[in-house]
């Protein structure tokens, strides 16, 4: 994932070349075509979810450096979760599981915003596994300062992100399967999500590369936590 064109650093360097000529009001679309992308088209998190396009206002400057940044890693973990047997119970066991130990990992991380669609999540994640009659592991994490407000808004985007791929994954469960996890609703929606990832007043530069940051991580951990899962 670390060989990716789009690294992080090379991403952090569009996200303020963009800022720098959105400042100077002389930016164009032209002006970074592997950005640019249909009007009124929002393929938002990439990979799976992109056979469902959301229709929604042009992608924001840093949501756009988002996708930059993160989409091999977004399609390195598509194809980790794909590869996994979704008609088995411990194949999906390893997906939902995956999402309990990420949640519960990054709780100390969730923005105020997030709190109670992540909690539910988290709640769903536990509840089908309990519905499966998979052992859930005790959390033996130590309390630890949250961290920084952009990289939790990169957290986010991730976490909510992965909402977009539910619709899609839940077709691979067997009906038989308890499903509450792929099927919640967030209070949240991913269009409102954006508006708050790109307000009309940015917070910077620094701000952005944080919020980077956050997503690299979240997508780290979750790369790490399947490998794991699957390697045992």
């Amino acid at each position: 994932m670390r060989g990716d064109a789009y690294s992080f650093n090379s991403a952090v360097g569009v996200y303020t070349a963009i800022m720098d000529r959105k400042s100077r009001g002389s930016l164009k679309s032209s002006a970074f075509p592997l950005l640019s992308q249909p009007d009124g088209l929002d393929f938002g998190y990439r990979s799976m979810s992109s056979v469902a396009p959301v229709h929604t206002a042009v992608p924001g400057v840093l949501h756009r450096a988002l996708q930059a940044a993160t989409r091999s890693d977004h399609v390195a973990l598509d194809r980790s979760i794909l590869r996994l047997n979704w008609s088995s119970a411990a194949g999906y066991g390893i997906f939902l599981h995956m999402h309990n130990a990420a949640l519960q990992s990054l709780e100390a991380d969730w923005r105020d915003e997030d709190r109670g669609d992540f909690a539910a999540m988290l709640r769903c994640a536990r509840e089908d596994l309990k519905a499966l009659k998979i052992p859930i592991p005790i959390s033996h994490l130590a309390s630890r300062t949250p961290l920084p407000a952009g990289q939790r808004l990169g957290i986010a985007y991730v976490l909510r992100g992965s909402r977009l791929d539910a619709g899609v994954l839940r077709l691979r469960v067997p009906s038989s399967r308890p499903s509450s996890f792929l099927d919640f609703a967030p209070t949240l929606p991913w269009p409102r999500f954006l508006q708050q990832l790109d307000p009309p007043e940015s917070a910077g530069r620094a701000a952005g590369a944080e919020t980077l940051r956050g997503a690299r991580h979240t997508f780290d951990l979750f790369a790490n936590l399947i490998a794991r899962a699957v390697a045992r």
